[in-house]
């Protein structure tokens, strides 16, 4: 063999090991995404570009591998994220009422191999930022978007698409959100339910100062439209970070002409000074109850036992009152901790005075409460809140009933010496201290007699 031909083949074996370095240090330098390596997934779901929010541009993003995608600049809290697909409708009314063809997508941080990574479900594109910013952190992160069927979520493993980019948790655009009160809250009759609104890079006004950041906030129930419109706020509080928007169902009549529904939606929408409406506006689902022709899920007690519909309410120190809670969740000790809503505490009261301020079961005797008491009596219940204020709408139930007590003592406790011998005893430990005076003063008027004819 010549020369030449072995020094060609050591420069292809060393070329051969280089290549094959290379292409192991590549592998383990690429991050690794966990979305499925794959060349399809059933929806063609993939990222399409991103849009800046604060410009309105479309950029481009660049695919890393299959399933896999990634956009080189910055994302904040303004801009959007374009996806595409195609044979399916993506609607998140899929996720309650299944159906062939059509589904919705689980985003999760990193990946969806625990629950805590899921941030939000979704439709159709595009999708916020904002709608992921509770999870996301400044730096680099990855989303997966997973398609969820009838068949099951995921529809197929291959169907999981992972989107890397930097955050950064900035935004120029105005940022509206509820704080108060919670998703699911009963607007009805009775109740003057207070709103409180967070905006950033936004004040409330109702005289324009020409200020791009300045306007005011209609409220509509279920679509955007004039006949829809609750009310318009002109005002906010202004603070370091962001202004704070309040106000009570009570300051708009209009609130009691929305339809009675579980699924009640309302919109809230900043406006420019002179009413032009923009894009900015965020959502809450309610329950409104105004006509009470549904029930709404508020909290409500009531005394079963005794039946109140019987004929003969006598009852005994050892009757059991037997009280049935609904929609409220009974605390059976003081909770220091935030309000909440449908927690808190029962109270009893006999003739209007409270007897317990909390009581965590759902039955009881009068026995256990140490009434002393005896004839016709009321027995009072009601749900309290944690800072013992009765709920709005109230949530009581009463009874009047003919209480039999053969041991009852106006002048004290109800007591159960009798049953015990203790008030033989008290009589007895009497007749002894009387005694014992007379024998202190037998002794001392001896004394006195000696000291005198001494």
């Amino acid at each position: 063999m010549s020369q030449k031909y072995r020094a060609n083949m050591n420069i292809g074996r060393i070329l051969s090991v280089f290549f094959s370095l290379l292409l192991a240090f590549t592998f383990i330098a690429t991050p690794v995404i966990s979305a499925p390596e794959s060349g399809y997934n059933t929806i063609g779901l993939y990222i399409a570009r991103i849009k800046k929010g604060n410009t309105g541009d479309f950029e481009p993003v660049q695919k890393v591998r299959f399933n896999n995608y990634k956009y080189t600049d910055t994302l904040t809290l303004d801009d959007e994220i374009r996806y595409s697909w195609k044979g399916a409708a993506l609607d998140l009314s899929y996720k309650t009422n299944p159906t062939w063809g059509g589904g919705y997508l689980k985003v999760y941080l990193n990946d969806d191999s625990k629950s805590t990574n899921h941030i939000i479900d979704y439709g159709s594109s595009p999708l916020p930022v904002s709608k992921l910013a509770s999870k996301l952190t400044a730096g680099q992160n990855t989303i997966l978007m997973v398609y969820c069927d009838k068949s099951g979520c995921p529809s197929v493993p291959s169907t999981k698409v992972a989107f890397t980019f930097d955050y950064k948790p900035d935004s120029e655009a105005p940022i509206l959100e509820v704080v108060s009160p919670s998703e699911g809250a009963v607007l009805a009759l009775g109740i003057d339910r207070q709103f409180v609104l967070k905006l950033q890079n936004f004040g409330l006004e109702s005289q324009s100062s020409n200020q791009s950041n300045k306007g005011k906030m209609n409220i509509y129930y279920n679509s955007v439209k004039s006949d829809n419109l609750i009310g318009t706020v002109a005002s906010s509080t202004d603070g370091s970070d962001y202004s704070q928007v309040v106000f009570n169902t009570a300051d708009y009549d209009k609130f009691a002409q929305i339809p009675d529904s579980l699924d009640t939606k309302l919109i809230f929408v900043l406006t420019k000074t002179d009413g032009e409406l923009t894009d900015f506006r965020t959502e809450l689902k309610i329950k409104t109850n105004y006509e009470g022709s549904i029930d709404a899920g508020l909290p409500r007690v009531t005394i079963v036992e005794p039946n109140k519909e019987q004929s003969n309410l006598d009852i005994t120190m050892d009757t059991e009152f037997q009280i049935q809670v609904d929609n409220f969740e009974l605390l059976s000790k003081f909770d220091s901790s935030v309000i909440e809503d449908g927690k808190g505490y029962m109270q009893i009261r006999i003739d209007g005075d409270p007897i317990k301020d909390i009581y965590g079961k759902n039955s009881f005797t009068l026995k256990e409460l140490g009434v002393n008491l005896a004839g016709s009596i009321t027995v009072e219940i009601n749900l309290t809140d944690k800072n013992y204020v009765r709920l709005i709408p109230d949530a009581s139930d009463k009874i009047t009933v003919n209480l039999k007590n053969p041991n009852y003592n106006p002048n004290g406790n109800t007591s159960q010496n009798s049953i015990t011998g203790e008030g033989e005893e008290l009589e007895s430990n009497s007749w002894r201290l009387i005694i014992m005076v007379l024998t202190v003063a037998l002794i001392l008027g001896s004394i006195a007699i000696l000291i005198t004819k001494g």
